[in-house]
């Protein structure tokens, strides 16, 4: 149970992380 809750927080976490991929990449190619 507790690793699952683990995971769950991961996935949860997963979209900024793209997101601020993403956004830092577009910053990267403006610059």
């Amino acid at each position: 149970m507790g690793v699952d809750n683990e995971l769950k927080q991961e996935l949860i976490k997963l979209p900024n992380y793209i997101e601020k991929g993403f956004v830092s990449e577009k910053l990267n190619a403006n610059i």
